[in-house]
C-alpha cells in the first residue's frame, strides 16, 4: 500500500495527464479501505473504457478501488442536486454593498481555499441549510465530493472573515467544443455565406469548435473589423487563421446528411440495391479531416444517387413485376417493396403519390444539405490577433477575461457589407452596437445569447435578482509538472517567503494585503469575479457555446429588433447541488482590456451595422 503522501501525488499525477478528469480525489473508507474517485466531465458518450483501463492500471496494483462518476450524464446524481425552498415564498438577495464585502474578504483569504483540493469555486451568497434559503449572508465553498474529506487534508473552516462558510457541491467547465460522436447538426453548425453571430467557428488544422460572439471595430481606426469570441476557442492552435464553420462540424453536418439520405432510401424506395446502402453506410465510417474528404465520399454519393434512380423508377413503372424483383432482394426489404404493389390499383397511385409528393422531397432535403458541404468546405475568415485569458483589473477591481479578437478577412468584411445589419442565428434579434456598463449589470433584464450548441437561448432572471454573485472559479489545472517533478501551485515554491507549512492563523480575520501577496499569489490558479447568468428550464450554454457573446434586451420587453446591448463573454459552465450556470466575463472590461492591447488610443466597440 503507498504511502498517503505517495498516493495524494499519483492522482494529482493522473489528473494532469487526464484532461477529461475535473478531479481525481483520494478517500479513505472504512476498514481503513482507500477509493480513489475520478470525476469526470467527457461528454455525451460517457466515460471512455480508455480510462477507465488507465485509473484500473495505475491504482488497481496499490490495493486501491477506483470509482468513475460521470459528472456530465449523471451530474445531478453525483452533485446531489435539490430545489431550493424559499421560507418567505420567493428568493433572497445580497445587497450590492454585502456582496463587494464579501467578495473582498474572499479575494484576500483565497489562500486558504487553495489548501483544499476538492474546492472548485467560491462565492458571496446566502446560506442554505437543509434546502432552505435563509437571510443570513455566507462565503458559498463549492466542492466535488460534499461529506468527505481527501486523504491529507482537513475540514473546510466553518467560518473566514466573521462570515460563515457553507460548502455546497459544484464544479465548472470551459465550453469549448469537443469531438464526440456524431450528432445532430443545428443551423449554427452549418455554414453560412455572411458570417452570423452564434455560428460555428474553429481554427485551422484543429478539431474542436466555438462561438462566433460579436462583430467590432476600432472607433479610432475605422474599416478595421474583428471577430470577438473566446481565447480559448482561437488561442490554441499552431496556425493564427480562425475557419467557419469549424472543422469538426463541417465534417459532422455532411456526414450526418450523407448517412440520413442513405437510411432513408432503404425505407423510402427499396429496391434491389438496398444491400449495397448497407455495405457502404458500414465502410462510411468516421472522417476527421478535410484530406481528400470530397473524393472519399463522392462515390459513395454517386453510387447511391444511381441506386435511388433505379429503385424510383423500379416503383413507377407499372410494368414492374414485383414477383420477379424481390428474387434479387435481402429479405428484410422484400415486405417494404411489396408495398408498392398492392392488388388495389387506386391504392397503389395513391401510395407512389405520397411517395413523389411526401417522401422524396424530405430525402431530397438531406441529399441537397449534403452537396451544399461538399460545394462549401470551411473557409478562412479571419486572423488571431489579440487574446487575453487571465485576471484584469477596471477601476480598482479585479476581473477574469477569455477573450479574443481576430482580423475579418476583407471578401468577409464585403459579404457584411452586402447586408449591412449584423445577425444572429436564430432570431430576428440584432445587437444596437452598445454595451452594458459595470454599473448598470446588476440592473440587466432578459438575457439572451445565440451559440453554435445550444442555439439561442434566454434567462429572464436578472443577475445578482436573487443570490447570485460574481463568483471565484478555481482553475482545474491548479498543479502542473515542471521538469519532471510534479508541482502544486498551493505549495510554497510558488512564491517567497511562504509559511504554509507553519501553524495557520485565525480565519475570523482576513490577513492584509501586503501580507498576502507575500505569502500566495492567487492569480493564476483563480479566475475574479465570473459572471453568473442562470440557467433555466433548458440549459443556457453547452459545450461548443464558448465566445456566444450575451446580449441584454435594453429595456428587457423591447419588440424592436435591433435592441440587444452587449453584457457578456461566455466562456463556462457552473454546475451546483442548486443550480445551473452559465459563466461569462464583463464585456465592458473585455473590450477595453483588448484595446489597450493594442495601443493606449484604441477604443473597440460592437458593430450594429457595416454601411
Amino acid at each position: 500500500m503507498l504511502a498517503d503522501e505517495d498516493l495524494i501525488k499519483l492522482t494529482k499525477k493522473f489528473e494532469e495527464e487526464h484532461k477529461e478528469c475535473v478531479r481525481v480525489l483520494p478517500y479513505r473508507k472504512e476498514c481503513d479501505q482507500v477509493e480513489v474517485c475520478l470525476y469526470v466531465h467527457s461528454g455525451k458518450s460517457g466515460i471512455l473504457e480508455d480510462l477507465k483501463e488507465a485509473a484500473k492500471e495505475v491504482f488497481a496494483h496499490e490495493q486501491v478501488n477506483v470509482r468513475c462518476l460521470d459528472l456530465y450524464n449523471k451530474g445531478s446524481r453525483v452533485l446531489k442536486v435539490k430545489n431550493l425552498e424559499y421560507p418567505s415564498g420567493k428568493p433572497g438577495r445580497l445587497e450590492g454593498d454585502e456582496v463587494d464585502n464579501i467578495s473582498d474578504i474572499i479575494s484576500k483569504n483565497l489562500y486558504v481555499f487553495s489548501n483544499y483540493r476538492n474546492v472548485t469555486a467560491v462565492q458571496p451568497s446566502l446560506k442554505v441549510t437543509e434546502s432552505k434559503q435563509t437571510t443570513e449572508p455566507c462565503i458559498t465553498v463549492y466542492v466535488l465530493g460534499k461529506g468527505h474529506i481527501p486523504i491529507g487534508e482537513s475540514e473546510i473552516p466553518q467560518s473566514v472573515g466573521g462570515y460563515c462558510v457553507d460548502v455546497v457541491d459544484g464544479f465548472w467547465y470551459h465550453t469549448a467544443g469537443k469531438p464526440w460522436d456524431p450528432w445532430q447538426p443545428n443551423d449554427a453548425q452549418k455554414s453560412f455565406t455572411r458570417l452570423r453571430l452564434g455560428a460555428s467557428i474553429g481554427v485551422q488544422g484543429e478539431k474542436a469548435s466555438g462561438t462566433l460572439g460579436a462583430i467590432v471595430e476600432d472607433e479610432n481606426n475605422r474599416g478595421k473589423f474583428y471577430l470577438l469570441t473566446c481565447n480559448h476557442v482561437v488561442n490554441g492552435g499552431e496556425q493564427p487563421e480562425i475557419i467557419h464553420p469549424a472543422l469538426n462540424d463541417y465534417l459532422n453536418v455532411a456526414l450526418w446528411n450523407l448517412r440520413f439520405y442513405m437510411q432513408r432510401l432503404k425505407t423510402v424506395a427499396p429496391g434491389p440495391r438496398a444491400g449495397e446502402i448497407d455495405g457502404l453506410l458500414a465502410v462510411l465510417g468516421v472522417l476527421d479531416d478535410l484530406d481528400d474528404f470530397e473524393t472519399r465520399v463522392r462515390g459513395k454519393f454517386d453510387v447511391v444517387e444511381e441506386i435511388e434512380g433505379q429503385h424510383i423508377n423500379l416503383i413507377e413503372e407499372n410494368t414492374t413485376n414485383p414477383d420477379e424483383i424481390v428474387g434479387f432482394m435481402d429479405e428484410k426489404y422484400k415486405q417494404p417493396f411489396r408495398y408498392y404493389f398492392p392488388d388495389d390499383g387506386e391504392v397503389r397511385k395513391k401510395r407512389v403519390k405520397t411517395l413523389c409528393e411526401t417522401k422524396l422531397p424530405e430525402l431530397k432535403e438531406y441529399k441537397d444539405n449534403f452537396v451544399h458541404c461538399l460545394e462549401n468546405p470551411p473557409r478562412k475568415v479571419a486572423t488571431f490577433t489579440k487574446g487575453i485569458k487571465n485576471n484584469v483589473k477596471l477601476h480598482g477591481k479585479d476581473y477574469y477575461v477569455d477573450a479574443a479578437v481576430a482580423e475579418l478577412s476583407p471578401d468577409e468584411v464585403d459579404a457584411l457589407r452586402d447586408i449591412g445589419t449584423i445577425e444572429l442565428v436564430g432570431t430576428e434579434y440584432a445587437p444596437n452596437g452598445n454595451c452594458t456598463t459595470m454599473d448598470d449589470l446588476k440592473n440587466a433584464r432578459e438575457l439572451c445569447k445565440s451559440g453554435r450548441t445550444t442555439g439561442f437561448t434566454t434567462s429572464k432572471d436578472l443577475l445578482r435578482k436573487k443570490d447570485e454573485a460574481p463568483v471565484y472559479l478555481r482553475d482545474s489545472r491548479y498543479f502542473r509538472v515542471r521538469d519532471g517533478v510534479l508541482h502544486d501551485s498551493s505549495k510554497p515554491d510558488r512564491v517567497k517567503g511562504s509559511r504554509m507549512n507553519e501553524p495557520e492563523e485565525p480565519f475570523s480575520q482576513p490577513r492584509e494585503e501586503s501580507e498576502r501577496d507575500e505569502l500566495y499569489a492567487p492569480d493564476g490558479e483563480w479566475l475574479y469575479n465570473c459572471l453568473c447568468i442562470l440557467s433555466e428550464r433548458y440549459p443556457f450554454a453547452d459545450y461548443g457555446d464558448s465566445g456566444a457573446v450575451i446580449f441584454e434586451k435594453c429595456d428587457g420587453t423591447s419588440v424592436e429588433p435591433k435592441c440587444l446591448s452587449g453584457f457578456g463573454v461566455l466562456f463556462g459552465v457552473f454546475e451546483t447541488g442548486h443550480k445551473s450556470f452559465a459563466l461569462a466575463s464583463p464585456l465592458e472590461v473585455v473590450l477595453e482590456k483588448l484595446s489597450q492591447e493594442f495601443s493606449d488610443e484604441c477604443s473597440l466597440k460592437l458593430v450594429s451595422d457595416l454601411l
